[in-house]
């Protein structure tokens, strides 16, 4: 099952991935796996967490969907989950905020409340990630 969609403002190796993945969910480095295609998976049973990377142009050049296996992971909360992986990653990401609105997401970074923030919607429109230049909007908790 797709947990959630996240997207960092930098490129990272496969292995830092994996090893900030591992770290934000608790569980070994030997259950989560990246891969750049969702055909490349391995069998269901041989993972926890599955990270299917993507690349973009943007402010956020990196999408990862990340998938988990097992009803204890469908539920971790979204926010401290992200956080994690910005500080293991010393990144920024943008995690969708929930709402219907397509250009507004929520921005973390490895700690600090969330910032709701609006997006470029000509950007957006081309599958790019680029912040509003109005900037942030506000705080949100989640």
């Amino acid at each position: 099952m797709i947990w959630h969609d996240v997207l960092l403002d930098r490129k990272v190796e496969d292995r830092e991935i994996e090893d900030a993945v591992a770290s934000a969910f608790e569980v070994p480095n030997d259950e989560v796996r990246v891969v750049h295609l969702l055909s490349d998976a391995p069998p269901r049973g041989e993972i926890t967490i599955l990270c299917v990377c993507s690349w973009l142009d943007g402010d956020f050049p990196l999408l990862l969907s990340i998938y988990v296996f097992g009803l204890a992971y469908e539920s971790r909360p979204v926010v401290p989950v992200v956080q994690g992986i910005c500080r293991d990653l010393d990144c920024t990401c943008l995690v969708s905020d929930s709402s219907p609105d397509p250009y507004q997401m929520l921005l973390l970074e490895g700690q600090g409340e969330p910032t709701l923030v609006e997006l470029e919607v000509s950007e957006l429109d081309d599958d790019r990630y680029v912040l509003a230049s109005s900037g942030p909007k506000g705080r949100r908790d989640t």
